[in-house]
């Protein structure tokens, strides 16, 4: 199915499509790079000490 919007997105055209009208699509194999940097579950460790939350008593102080 596909729906096609005029200017103001009012429906304009809806077309059926069944199994005849698709082809097959191949996927790609890529990585999309991210910024930042890999760290070893020790460093992901160690790195969230001191990050928590205090506690409610020390709060008070």
């Amino acid at each position: 199915m596909a729906v096609h919007f005029d200017d103001v997105d009012v429906v304009e055209d809806i077309r059926l499509y069944s199994l005849a009208n698709s082809y097959p699509v191949v996927p790609v194999q890529r990585i999309t790079p991210t910024a930042g940097r890999r760290l070893s579950w020790l460093q992901q460790l160690l790195g969230n000490i001191g990050r928590f939350n205090r506690s409610r008593k020390r709060r008070a102080e």
